[in-house]
C-alpha cells in the first residue's frame, strides 16, 4: 500500500508494532470499509490483467437521468470494458440475495449487450451454505467470484484467460 501510496511512513518494529498514515481522509474512510477493500481488491486484480481500455469503481447507473426524488440509480461496485465490452462487477459484504442477482443480471442485460460479462464477488470464504446462491447465479449467467479466488489471483487469471468477443 505504501508503494502504491496509499498508506505513507510505514514503519514496522517486528514482533511489537506497526504503524502508518492514511494518505488522505477518502483513502482512510476507504480501508477502514470492508466492502470498499473488497472493491480495491477486484479493481485491482482487473488492473493486472492490462486487459482492459476503461476500468472504474462505483459506477452509478441512472436510469431515469436524474429526475429529482423519482430517480432510480444502481451502483456497480467495478465496471471494467475492452472495446465496446463490457464486465460489471457487484461485491457484496453480506449474503448475497436473489435480488442482488437478479439485479446484476438485468443491468448486463441492459447496457452490456452481446459478450458483457457479470461477476458477483461475496466476501467471507466459500460455504456450502451459498450453494443455492451459486446455483441462482449459474442460472442467471453470472459468475462467482470467492473471496479465495481473490486471495490467491484467480480472478486475474480468469479475466485474462476467457475470451472477449
Amino acid at each position: 500500500m505504501e508503494e502504491i501510496g496509499l498508506i505513507e511512513n510505514l514503519r514496522i518494529e517486528e514482533g511489537k508494532s506497526v504503524s502508518f498514515r492514511f494518505k488522505d481522509q477518502q483513502i482512510r474512510t476507504w480501508l477502514r470499509d470492508v466492502g470498499s477493500v473488497l472493491e480495491l481488491y477486484v479493481y485491482r486484480d482487473c488492473l493486472m490483467t492490462r486487459r482492459f481500455d476503461d476500468l472504474i469503481s462505483s459506477a452509478v447507473v441512472d436510469w431515469r437521468a436524474g429526475q429529482g426524488h423519482d430517480a432510480v440509480t444502481n451502483e456497480l461496485d467495478v465496471m471494467a470494458t475492452r472495446g465496446v465490452i463490457p464486465i460489471f462487477v457487484s461485491c457484496k459484504t453480506c449474503d448475497v440475495k436473489t435480488e442482488a442477482l437478479n439485479e446484476l443480471a438485468i443491468l448486463r442485460d441492459r447496457f452490456g449487450g452481446k459478450g458483457s460479462r457479470a461477476i458477483i464477488a461475496p466476501s467471507g470464504l466459500a460455504t456450502k451454505s451459498r450453494a443455492p446462491m451459486r446455483r441462482r447465479a449459474e442460472q442467471l449467467g453470472i459468475e462467482v467470484v470467492e473471496w479465495d479466488d481473490l486471495r490467491m489471483d484467480r480472478l486475474v487469471s480468469r479475466l485474462r484467460n476467457t475470451p472477449m468477443r
